[in-house]
């Protein structure tokens, strides 16, 4: 697709007609910077194809890794009875040696708590317990505020993506429609690279922030499960003093953008690189109505929000962006193999 006229590039920031003319009719106009907003841009058959994905995926990949790690630790068992019988038997242990009778695995204790352990009995020591091993079991990342996934892995000290394709289920319909809509098309990779998946319990939030450089300035985030309402502040000299928190540095949100569950939000431009955004940490979302709602004329079903407010259920946000720097993986040892 060729660039509409009057496309271009000044230095990180998108200008608005950057966008494919296909999407000018979902431009939240009512803010002075780029964003679309699309209700419905997913079915509610493949919204909830997706949560089954977020949710089942999770704990399957976490119950591989445990079936794995308990082959290893009968491994780690049978290796263990010949070591301490061997040790104690030739006296390493002490002055008594023993035969292998007097020594006994008593049981094997392996399951989501990331600990394995062995008990054994010895005639010299008693019954004595031996921490194999400390296995982290990778399941969603729980922080302060909300939990939260990474695919199709997270980013390097140096902001840097390991290359790595993403799960079919996290490209077919969503990227395949951010193609259609050239939404990544003059983004480095073309195309989305990286998924951050959160989860945000009634009374969560994030505290307003910025992404950072990491990324291609153009993020497009999927709701699924309820909705939400996102704040946007501007930011001002002070945000630049680092010897100040976040709390210090942040104003009021000068804009709310509602997103329905099923909905696409995508940001751009200064609205990326000028304005923190944040989720309050509250049940309920109140005060929404035409003139506090920047994308009230978007909105899919308003009648949903007549009452000017709604308690918040379980959201779940699929955020897609393009990591600028990915490194391939022959590239990273070889990297790490340097002195």
């Amino acid at each position: 697709m060729a660039d509409d006229p009057g496309t271009r590039i000044c230095g990180n920031v998108i200008e608005e007609a950057m966008m494919p003319i296909q999407l000018e009719e979902t431009r939240i106009k009512s803010i002075p910077e780029s964003a679309y907003y699309i209700p419905d841009f997913i079915t509610q058959d493949e919204e909830e194809r997706l949560l089954q994905k977020v949710n089942f995926l999770s704990y399957l990949f976490s119950s591989l890794l445990v079936m794995f790690f308990k082959l290893q630790v009968d491994k780690r068992k049978n290796w263990l009875l010949k070591d301490v019988t061997r040790a104690f038997s030739e006296g390493l242990y002490g002055r008594h040696s023993l035969g292998a009778s007097s020594i006994r695995i008593m049981y094997l204790h392996c399951d989501f708590i990331p600990t394995v352990t062995i008990k054994y009995t010895s005639a010299v020591t008693g019954l004595t317990t031996m921490k194999i091993t400390s296995v982290p079991i990778p399941r969603w990342t729980h922080l302060s505020r909300r939990r939260l996934q990474t695919w199709p892995c997270a980013l390097s000290k140096s902001n840097t993506l390991l290359a790595s394709p993403l799960p079919e289920w996290l490209i077919s319909p969503i990227i395949s429609r951010f193609t259609e809509l050239g939404i990544f098309r003059d983004s480095p990779h073309k195309g989305a690279n990286h998924v951050l998946i959160n989860e945000y319990q009634p009374g969560q939030g994030i505290m307003p922030h910025e992404d950072g450089a990491a990324y291609y300035p153009v993020v497009a985030t999927v709701s699924l499960g309820a909705p939400i309402v996102l704040e946007m502040s501007e930011k001002t000299a002070n945000h630049e003093h680092k010897g100040l928190e976040m709390s210090e540095q942040t104003t009021a949100s000068q804009f709310r953008i509602l997103q329905e569950r099923r909905s696409l939000l995508v940001t751009t431009g200064k609205l990326y690189t000028d304005y923190f955004h944040g989720i309050e940490e509250r049940t309920i979302d109140a005060d929404l109505n035409p003139e506090t709602v920047c994308n009230w004329g978007l909105l899919g079903d308003k009648e949903a929000f007549a009452a000017g407010c709604y308690a918040r259920e379980t959201r779940i946000s699929l955020t897609y962006r393009d990591v600028l720097k990915v490194s391939k993986l022959g590239s990273s040892m070889k990297f790490l193999g340097r002195k």
